[in-house]
């Protein structure tokens, strides 16, 4: 029987001189004595990576199952197994059940856990938490012999230093010994918890999905593209004003679309399909009851296994409502602005991180500091130092409560004098409820906060004055009214009836001084406005209007600013309302006469515009005709230079011949110039005419060109692939030739040019730093070499006409190249910059649209 195991236990064939061969030479212990041994002299240990070695060096004579030297050959094949397989493996062996474990199982132990303390362990002890679900699946496979198998069942362990909910995939297999009876379980598994886990987290997501489909009213839909066939949920045709139970094809969506916006979708589809962008639109569509409504659409492309699109997946969303709420916003900011601006209140708003976003003219004149210096929290370098910790605290205690609140403080004024001010903080909010920053109006108090260290007044009447004072902050203590809804009476001071064209001291009225003294177009829309204040769950009381008054006795039309605050009793019900009123007819005419010089400003610009471009098509067709008309004498010199050459013969003497050939090469220099300067002047008068240029294309062309200098110096180009663009496919050759050409021109001596084309999508932030517009999408492409370098000091020179940086004796050339390179990508709306240093780096940095909108236009 031993012989049998030979294999299994020392890995060669059963020896032929077995029966001569004594016990121990068969095993190969090298030592072992009763009480005494050295695992790591089993064989059917060897192996096994970590849990081999902590097998090896465990005291197994603690356990039940004494030394390896007394283990049954079973156990130990079965050991064998486990420790060298590579699939997850647990072992328990015996009455106890004593645990085994391989490399692989060992991750799903976790850190903090059972490993290394369950290895020899009894499997009660090992497994507490569990043991109530194993051991009655360890009884079945001992005791009846068949095997189980689960998958994904939940068997929560202890692991990472707490309970872990874990889902397996698992096997229990009885292990017999010898004589073919029980003796362990073997378990194979393999933690599924990711995978359920995974699928849990779907399944949710797409009723989450599905759920926010509805909820938001968005419609899915799909677009197949080698056919154009398109299906659309319900909600998508509802989106179209489309029926339900009707198929919507593409053409029915395109039938749709506002016509204005047709064409800018087609151009976005087209875009999407070439660039492989996310697509992304709103516009315009007519519902068969012809009414326009807006809807937004965004989707993705689905490619095949060779990358070729064929499906665009997306939702629909009709956006009617918000259009016309952000229309409104925008109409309603522009408002803001304009009576900011013109307010002597110190008006300052913050987003919603607290940070300070804007900030009146009359702020920065107080200040002497720009809104930019003031942004932030670069104000509160204006706080006296008594007050800035203080009211620091208050303010961003107040913003994570999002409540108002009024503070005094003092602020340095440009001159280096404290002021007090009084503020007034709100928390402002959009329109859909939620939290947008805060906006503060304050009002310099200075001269009453020197009457309060005086006396403090502590009668009623001086509390009335002193809100009264506190309300008319916005009105810069003009005229104020106070309305007793208890009493029926109504006090306007002085200031406030000649706002209203009242000369008489007389009482006045409610219903005949004050309504009829509106403006009949504001009227109705301010007796709602205090109709909302006297309700206090809407308003809380505060009223904050801007109106035009008539005057009853001189029908003088003024432009006043109110600002009041009504009083509630404990029922809610209105009691008193009181406020102030200035008088903004000065501003508002200024913002007119502004508004008007602005649109005579604009319309004188655009003619003198219109006499530049004039201008400079008259210079441009100068330069074309002169180049032009300059080649036929040059091309007379150089003839009659070549006859003379002839006619003189060899007779020659050495300096005719110098003279000559300087001659020769003058008139070969001014042929190029003249070129180059015709060349030039094409780009700056012809019309531009552009189609989709492939710019791979263009280099290779470019390339072919200069093949034979590229072999001779020994150039390497190395090129990223570049984009396809709207362009014109002859300028975009001429910019790269030059570009190249001069690449491999000003090279270092003994050295070889490397040229390298780095291509990339530009950001809105290098877009908009050289002067691009930042809603359309930009291509940023990079030339370096490591030729002799740009100077910093001439990065910008070398973009102007005939500048030349070398004596022609080093390098040729008219020094035009680079500055037709600056005009060529000027007209296709781009920008060209270089850079480098005097030690051998020059890069050049090309700005190029993807996409120009207009077929062709003159260039400046």
């Amino acid at each position: 029987m031993f012989q049998a195991y030979w294999p299994l236990i020392t890995g060669h064939p059963v020896c032929p001189i077995f029966s001569a061969s004594p016990i121990a030479n068969l095993l190969k212990f090298e030592y072992m004595t009763v009480g005494n041994y050295s695992a790591a002299h089993f064989h059917f240990l060897e192996g096994g990576g970590e849990m081999g070695q902590v097998t090896r060096t465990f005291d197994w004579s603690a356990t039940s199952l004494r030394s390896p030297n007394h283990w049954p050959q079973s156990l130990r094949t079965a050991v064998s197994i486990v420790l060298n397989a590579r699939f997850p493996m647990f072992l328990w062996w015996g009455p106890d059940l004593i645990c085994f474990y391989n490399d692989a199982y060992r991750p799903s132990l976790g850190n903090e856990g059972k490993h290394p303390g369950i290895l020899g362990m009894k499997a009660i002890d090992a497994w507490p938490e569990i043991w109530h679900i194993i051991q009655p699946l360890i009884n079945q496979v001992l005791e009846e012999g068949k095997s189980v198998w689960f998958e994904d069942q939940l068997v929560p362990i202890f692991r990472n230093g707490q309970i872990e909910n874990v889902y397996w995939t698992f096997s229990y297999s009885r292990v017999s010994d010898e004589n073919s009876a029980a003796a362990g379980v073997l378990v194979t598994c393999t933690e599924t918890t990711d995978k359920v886990v995974t699928a849990a987290n779907l399944r949710k997501n797409e009723e989450r999905l599905r759920f926010s489909l509805t909820a938001g009213n968005l419609g899915s839909w799909t677009l197949h593209l080698p056919t154009l066939e398109m299906e659309a949920s319900n909600i998508c045709k509802q989106n179209f004003g489309r029926p339900v139970d009707k198929p919507f094809t593409y053409q029915n969506l395109q039938e749709a679309i506002h016509p204005e916006d047709l064409l800018r979708m087609q151009a976005t589809v087209q875009q999407v399909l070439e660039s492989g962008t996310d697509y992304y639109i709103e516009y315009r569509v007519i519902w068969p009851d012809k009414t326009v409504h807006w809807v937004n659409l965004t989707g993705r492309l689905r490619y095949d296994n060779d990358g070729k699109p064929i499906e665009m997946l997306g939702i629909s969303q009709e956006i009617t409502e918000r259009k016309l709420v952000e229309s409104v916003l925008q109409e309603s900011e522009q408002r803001f602005r304009a009576m900011a601006e013109s307010s002597p209140i110190y008006i300052a708003m913050a987003d919603v991180t607290s940070d300070a976003i804007y900030f009146n003219k009359a702020w920065c004149e107080l200040s002497g500091r720009s809104m930019s210096q003031l942004v932030a929290f670069k104000w509160a370098e204006l706080l006296h130092p008594d007050d800035k910790d203080q009211y620091l605290n208050t303010y961003l205690e107040a913003f994570g409560e999002r409540k108002p609140y009024t503070a005094e403080l003092r602020v340095q004024r440009a001159d280096g004098e404290y002021r007090w001010l009084l503020a007034h903080v709100t928390p402002r909010f959009n329109m859909d409820a939620t939290f947008a920053g805060y906006i503060s109006a304050c009002v310099d108090i200075t001269d009453r906060k020197s009457i309060e260290t005086e006396k403090e007044k502590a009668t009623a009447e001086l509390e009335r004055a002193l809100e009264q004072a506190r309300l008319a902050k916005e009105a810069a203590d003009l005229g104020t009214f106070d309305l007793d809804l208890l009493a029926g009476t109504m006090v306007w001071d002085k200031r406030c009836r000649i706002l209203f064209g009242i000369s008489h001291d007389n009482p006045v009225s409610y219903e005949h001084d004050f309504v009829l003294g509106l403006h009949p177009h504001d009227r109705e829309k301010i007796l709602r406005i205090i109709d909302d204040a006297f309700t206090k769950s809407r308003t809380n009381g505060n009223y904050d209007v801007q109106y035009r008054t008539v005057g009853f006795e001189d029908q003088k039309i003024r432009w006043v600013k109110a600002k009041g605050k009504v009083y509630f009793d404990e029922a809610e019900n209105p009691v008193r309302f009181i406020g102030s009123v200035l008088d903004i007819t000065d501003q508002v005419n200024q913002l007119k006469r502004v508004e008007e010089l602005v649109a005579e400003r604009t319309q004188e610009l655009a003619l003198l515009n219109i006499d530049l471009q004039k201008t400079n098509a008259e210079l441009a067709q100068f330069a074309y005709i002169a180049s032009h008309d300059l080649q036929e004498p040059l091309r007379k010199i150089t003839t009659f230079l070549g006859l003379l050459a002839r006619s003189i013969g060899p007779d020659m003497n050495a300096d005719s011949k110098n003279y000559l050939e300087r001659i020769q090469n003058s008139g070969s220099r001014m042929q190029k110039l003249i070129r180059d300067v015709l060349d030039f002047s094409r780009i700056a008068h012809e019309q531009e005419v552009f189609d989709s240029v492939d710019l791979n294309s263009v280099l290779q062309d470019v390339l072919g060109n200069y093949d034979l200098l590229i072999e001779e110096t020994g150039a390497s180009i190395i090129a990223d692939k570049l984009p396809v663009i709207t362009a014109n496919p002859l300028h975009m050759y001429q910019l790269f030739s030059n570009l190249i050409g001069n690449a491999l021109k000003f090279r270092k001596e003994d050295t070889h040019p490397i040229i390298s084309i780095i291509s990339m999508q530009a950001s809105r932030q290098e877009v908009g730093k050289h002067g691009l517009d930042q809603d359309k999408e930009y291509h940023r492409i990079e030339m370096r070499d490591n030729g002799i370098g740009i100077s910093p000091v001439f990065a910008e020179k070398i973009f102007l006409i005939f500048q030349r940086l070398h004596n022609r004796n080093e390098y040729d050339g008219t020094g035009i190249g680079l500055a037709m390179c600056r005009k060529i990508v000027s007209n296709h709306q781009g920008a060209i910059t270089a850079e480098g240093s005097e030690l051998g780096k020059a890069i050049i940095t090309i700005f190029l649209p993807a996409h120009i909108e207009v077929e062709a236009f003159l260039p400046g």
